[in-house]
């Protein structure tokens, strides 16, 4: 839209206007009323006229079963499953922006829908887990009536499975990463990872920083100067470990200082191993050191687990915001839903058109319990 010079001239009062060109522009963007279309299917009935019976017409396999298409499913998924809404705010979401008149019954059926139109992508995802030569892992509990819960999280630089529901034992571990898993793992220290070897598993290095950050909190002052000095070490490999990826020192000299704070602080936590939290922390500096410096000879291994502790964020604070889900079906589309989710923001693709795309090649499912 072209706007004219409108007026006379505020300085001589004339209004003939010369040169004419584009002086500035101003875009605004508006959406369109969202409406609904309705396309309504009318199947026939009738009588064979050979034998007299009853016959009917079936729906087109590219016609949904139930009464949303793909982009309304998907557009409700993503309300509940990224954008964290519960189901009642949902449900005025659709009546009001959407003009969609829905119930609560028919957003949980949805979520059902979605979730088994996602269950071949969160396969395929899972077995790309166990092929993968590096995952990140972490877990997280809730509560679900009474009971406690685990929630795990395996995650790449490309790829992030969740799993909801499970204990948080090695056998729920198995039961996404396999018991013949032959890559390795970034964890915290919970015993459930001791089966792996040490040159298999790198520790995080935040978990321990922490500790030596609770010494430094000790009433005791020469239990808070032991931790002050492992507290500087440790500081001081994840310094150098940046300055290595920033390309800001030489990886001979990374090599050499790291031997340096290798042997002081497996001497010093040796020394000091009777102070508290340092018991288990020496058994891991001492007995398992693979574990700890594993970073050190590998590139595509990170001194810490931030990569699964961030992917796990959005699960956890959906479980602080809401009550979360009461079934087994609810677990399943939280799973594969946080699973798409985060999976295709690594992949810089767009999780709707995902959803959309996942649902298309399902039209055909009916919204009954999920499998």
């Amino acid at each position: 839209m072209v706007h004219p010079i409108a007026g006379a001239c505020g300085k001589c009062g004339d209004d003939s206007v010369k040169q004419l060109a584009v002086g500035r522009r101003h875009q605004v963007f508006e959406l369109p009323e969202i409406r609904p279309e309705v396309t309504e299917h009318q199947l026939m009935k009738g009588r064979c006229a050979g034998c007299g019976c009853r016959r009917h017409a079936g729906l087109p396999l590219d016609v949904p079963a139930g009464c949303l298409g793909p982009r309304a499913q998907a557009h409700l998924t993503t309300m509940t499953g990224v954008f964290q809404l519960s189901r009642r705010e949902t449900e005025r979401y659709a009546r009001e922006v959407l003009h969609l008149d829905v119930s609560l019954g028919t957003i949980s059926n949805t979520e059902a829908v979605v979730s088994r139109a996602l269950a071949p992508a969160y396969r395929e995802a899972k077995l790309a887990i166990r092929e993968a030569p590096h995952v990140h892992a972490d877990e997280t509990g809730f509560q679900r009536k009474a009971q406690r819960t685990t929630t795990w999280i395996f995650s790449t630089l490309m790829l992030a499975v969740l799993c909801v529901g499970k204990d948080r034992s090695r056998r729920s571990r198995y039961r996404t990463l396999g018991r013949n898993f032959k890559g390795s793992l970034s964890t915290d220290r919970y015993a459930v990872y001791a089966d792996i070897p040490a040159h298999r598993r790198q520790l995080c290095w935040a978990h321990i920083l922490r500790v030596f950050v609770a010494l430094v909190d000790e009433k005791d002052e020469e239990t808070a100067k032991v931790g002050r000095r492992l507290l500087r070490a440790g500081q001081g490999v994840i310094h150098l470990y940046n300055s290595l990826r920033r390309g800001q020192i030489q990886r001979t000299r990374f090599d050499r200082c790291i031997r340096r704070y290798r042997h002081y602080l497996e001497q010093c936590v040796g020394r000091h191993r009777a102070l508290p939290g340092l018991k288990t922390l020496a058994e891991a500096f001492l007995l398992t050191p693979a574990s700890l410096w594993l970073f050190t000879t590998r590139p595509d291994v990170t001194p810490t687990n931030n990569m699964a502790e961030r992917d796990l964020r959005p699960f956890v604070l959906r479980k602080r915001k809401t009550f979360f889900t009461q079934s087994w079906r609810g677990d399943r589309f939280i799973e594969r839903f946080a699973t798409a989710v985060q999976t295709c923001r690594k992949q810089a693709r767009n999780v709707f058109d995902f959803v959309v795309s996942s649902l298309a090649g399902r039209q055909s499912l009916l919204p009954a319990s999920d499998g």
